[in-house]
């Protein structure tokens, strides 16, 4: 999957730093002019011609977060609906669905426990699964160095090396596929962003923590994301 694009010019206004700020609006000139705080816009386009083709046809969960390479500080920038709740249509939960970013989400928060439909995400960092694109916005203070991810993943999308059924045991979860996870980094001292790389999957069949380096036998799990841009 092509992800690296040229960014038009409204894009290129300048690098940013991460800030305690996150979120999808940004209202606040005087705040960004007291602390300098900038924005880092992230613009998701999804194929809808891949997902519709998985056996439910619904369009992917995703999560995308920052990582601090010096601090250790984890910061959710937006996450789909189903996952921030753990609301799956009345099923008891899907923690395959993203679960690399629930383990992180779990450093965030400080008890290393996910979201739960008691306990979810904020509303400002989730909302209902777009179905063709996406755009959300990171409030940050200049100055310093982090690392942007994207986890992508979508039920369903069986293959050969992730099938439905093994032997008489079926995929519990109705997983297909599991989650992949893009790494990219943002330099606010340079203003330079990466493009993101494909960098390793989770699991089909049970929450994992740690990413799996092996890609072999994804296939449709590859398109699921047409193109990641990252502006400043």
């Amino acid at each position: 999957m092509q992800i690296k694009e040229a960014l038009p010019p409204r894009f290129l206004a300048g690098l940013v730093g991460v800030s305690i700020l996150t979120g999808c609006v940004s209202n606040s000139t005087t705040l960004r002019e007291e602390n300098r705080i900038s924005e880092v816009r992230f613009y998701l386009f999804l194929n809808r011609d891949e997902y519709i083709m998985t056996n439910w046809a619904e369009p992917p969960q995703f999560a995308i977060w920052l990582e601090n390479d010096l601090t250790g500080e984890i910061r959710t920038v937006w996450v789909t609906q189903d996952t921030a709740t753990d609301t799956w249509d009345g099923r008891v939960g899907c923690p395959v669905a993203l679960p690399y970013w629930v383990s992180r989400y779990g450093i965030e928060r400080g008890d290393g426990i996910g979201p739960t439909n008691w306990n979810p995400v904020p509303d400002a960092l989730t909302g209902p699964t777009p179905a063709h694109a996406h755009e959300c916005v990171a409030r940050i203070e200049e100055g310093e160095q982090w690392s942007y991810y994207v986890e992508v993943n979508v039920s369903g999308d069986f293959s050969e090396t992730f099938p439905q059924y093994f032997g008489f045991e079926e995929d519990r979860f109705g997983n297909g596929q599991p989650s992949i996870v893009y790494r990219g980094e943002i330099d606010l001292g340079t203003g330079v962003v990466t493009e993101a790389k494909l960098i390793g999957r989770t699991e089909q069949e049970w929450s994992v923590s740690e990413l799996n380096s092996d890609l072999s036998g994804l296939s449709s799990a590859r398109n699921l994301i047409t193109r990641i841009q990252v502006a400043l």
